[in-house]
């Protein structure tokens, strides 16, 4: 299902998986509440921005919570950590 106020987004890397908030790197900062998605080993993710952390210059740690984590979603996840 499509939400239209959901934003794709690039990510370098997943940092972390705990339960259902994950960890990732991104260059382009996106404010708490935002939805958004995401690929991981071919997954499309779909989550809500909790948090944000500027790490460097031009790299930023986002805090998201999943929705609808499906196991397949859950194993991509898993396998890009």
């Amino acid at each position: 299902m499509t939400n239209p106020f959901e934003r794709p987004m690039e990510i370098n890397s997943v940092e972390s998986l705990i339960e259902d908030m994950a960890t990732v790197l991104t260059g382009k900062p996106l404010p708490p509440g935002s939805r958004i998605s995401f690929t991981a080993a071919g997954a499309t993710i779909h989550a809500k921005v909790v948090a944000i952390k500027k790490r460097g210059e031009s790299q930023f740690a986002v805090n998201v919570r999943v929705h609808s984590l499906t196991k397949s979603d859950k194993d991509a996840l898993l396998s890009v950590l």
